[in-house]
């Protein structure tokens, strides 16, 4: 997962990204991301934020305040997360407007894939020693 804060002149301030062995689905990747973007955004004491998504479905479900059980968790803390702001809103956009954090996301995704093959093949040479 990757995320990126943008200042009104659409420059990067911060930006983080991490990885998570077990994500049920892309849907619950993409508000995980949200979830960590909005905590990580909580030291900068910021009251006013808009939160870009490429996921409609997921902008869609955070507005309506459906909770779908599968992703029923994450949606609660992020609801919660909203009373931190004083405005806050969520825009679908298209992937292409999403490519910088989608590159942090494979990023992370890319460390996480060779932490776990390494890990692996030092399981496997325990088991031959």
């Amino acid at each position: 997962m990757g995320w990126l804060l943008k200042n009104d002149q659409e420059i990067t301030i911060s930006q983080g990204s991490s990885s998570w062995q077990f994500v049920p689905s892309a849907l619950a990747a993409e508000a995980l991301a949200i979830r960590e973007a909005l905590t990580a955004f909580t030291p900068f004491g910021l009251q006013k934020i808009q939160v870009n998504s490429d996921s409609q479905v997921l902008v869609s479900l955070i507005k309506s305040g459906e909770f779908p059980p599968e992703i029923a968790g994450i949606l609660a803390d992020i609801q919660e997360s909203l009373s931190l702001f004083s405005c806050i809103s969520f825009k679908a956009i298209a992937k292409k407007e999403n490519s910088a954090a989608d590159s942090l996301a494979k990023a992370a995704l890319t460390s996480l894939v060779v932490s776990s093959s390494n890990l692996l093949m030092e399981r496997k040479t325990l088991f031959l020693l």
